[in-house]
């Protein structure tokens, strides 16, 4: 299972859960989101705006080039 592979490797997890998740994985989860994921629009929205953020964050951490045209 991921969160036990990833709590192993010492990496920092980040999940969305319901209130039926076990409490031996909710204890090893480091960011909790508690949300209903019966709701599919939710989830979309959620996992969308993780996506814009990390694409925009990296974005802005590239170098800035400046290119000399001919």
């Amino acid at each position: 299972m991921a969160i036990l592979e990833a709590n192993q490797l010492q990496i920092p997890i980040v999940a969305l859960v319901d209130s039926n998740i076990p409490n031996r994985l909710h204890k090893l989860i480091t960011y909790p989101v508690p949300v209903n994921d019966d709701s599919i629009k939710f989830v979309y929205l959620f996992c969308n705006l993780i996506t814009k953020t990390v694409i925009l964050s990296k974005r802005s951490q590239r170098p800035k080039v400046k290119v000399k045209r001919l």
